[in-house]
């Protein structure tokens, strides 16, 4: 009986393997500003949410990921 489940296991783990999401592999990046606080004005904080083309979340992002401009017609 423990072999069983441990061959289950072993079988479920390498399906993992096989279809996760491989983000080396990202062609289009979807970037959704989810929410922004103004309060210290003029430093804001943006909130996002970065997914691939599938729809799959791409987590483990910090500010050092993000570059943010502004442009002006001034």
């Amino acid at each position: 009986m423990y072999e069983k489940w441990l061959s289950l296991i072993f079988i479920f783990l390498i399906l993992c393997l096989i279809f996760a999401p491989s983000y080396g592999e990202i062609k289009n990046i979807n970037i959704r500003i989810t929410q922004i606080v103004s309060k210290d004005f003029p430093e804001i904080q943006a909130y996002v949410s970065v997914t691939d083309e599938k729809g799959y979340d791409i987590t483990g992002l910090n500010f050092k990921n993000f570059v943010v401009s502004e442009q002006s017609d001034k």
